[in-house]
């Protein structure tokens, strides 16, 4: 599919989805594509840069539940560069 604001958010919505019943690699994974597919668009959508930023946001949650807080943290402050 073509990258574009809406499928960003899918994406995040799903990771999102994923988090909320424990399914942390699908979460992850649904995170990395809202983020990819934001990163395709122009700067200027901010609509799908507040997607890679929610998507951010739960892998920042994975990264915490994972043990790994350092990590969190830093997509933590990645996710509120871009919301």
């Amino acid at each position: 599919r073509a990258p574009s604001g809406h499928l960003a958010w899918c994406h995040a919505v799903l990771a999102r989805a994923h988090y909320r019943v424990d399914e942390f690699p699908d979460a992850v994974r649904e995170a990395e594509l809202a983020v990819r597919t934001a990163g395709a668009l122009p700067d200027a959508d901010r609509f799908a840069h507040a997607a890679a930023a929610d998507a951010l946001v739960t892998t920042a949650g994975c990264e915490a539940y994972s043990g790994r807080p350092q990590q969190a943290r830093a997509r933590l402050a990645t996710a509120r560069s871009l919301a």
